[in-house]
Parts: structure tokens; C-alpha cells; sequence
């Protein structure tokens, strides 16, 4: 069976839903820009590795999740 590739900002917006956190929350929560976070969203940014490793802490994922 192949896996779903979910994009990046898909999962992350799903995160965001299921943590009741708004992007400007979790942007302060990180100590990155809201854009950042904004253009992850919308696609229009790939996940960096500072930004994975930010989440991953956050979330408590794995930062390749």
C-alpha cells in the first residue's frame, strides 16, 4: 500500500485545528514570523529544518514526521 503525501501546510493547518492554536499563536509559541508560518500554510514556503525541529519540539513529533 503506497503512503499519502499530505503537503506540509495541510498537516500543519490540521495540526493547528486539532490544538486550537491560531498560525500568530503558534508563530509566538515558535519565535518565528507569522509569515513564516502564514506562507507554510498556504504552500507558498517548504519547511525548513530549523522550522521542523521547532515544531517537532512543539508538537512532540519526530522532525521528519
Amino acid at each position: 500500500m503506497d503512503a499519502i503525501n499530505v503537503p506540509p501546510g495541510e498537516a500543519l493547518q490540521e495540526f493547528l485545528g486539532d490544538y486550537n492554536l491560531s498560525q500568530s499563536q503558534l508563530a509566538r509559541e515558535l519565535r518565528v514570523p507569522v509569515r513564516r508560518i502564514n506562507t507554510i500554510v498556504r504552500g507558498e514556503r517548504s519547511i525548513t529544518a530549523d522550522t521542523a525541529g521547532r515544531l517537532a519540539c512543539y508538537f512532540g513529533n519526530r522532525a521528519d514526521f
